[in-house]
């Protein structure tokens, strides 16, 4: 499992709990997705914004019961 300051570009202490922590996460991790992509093509991390966006797909199922 990654570290949530790696998927969400904050730590784990700054999560609050319940639905405002999954919304918190995924409101991180779209801002921390949006920075990823500002960085020049060739130097993208695109192992890391995959890394990402499965988590925050994860956090939107969490979030809304599916899982």
């Amino acid at each position: 499992m990654k570290r949530t300051e790696y998927l969400y570009g904050i730590s784990l202490d700054e999560i609050p709990n319940a639905d405002e922590h999954f919304k918190a996460k995924i409101k991180a991790g779209e801002k921390l997705v949006r920075e990823l992509l500002e960085a020049p093509y060739p130097e993208r991390d695109f192992t890391r914004i995959d890394d990402v966006l499965k988590a925050i797909e994860f956090n939107r199922k969490m979030l809304n019961k599916e899982i």
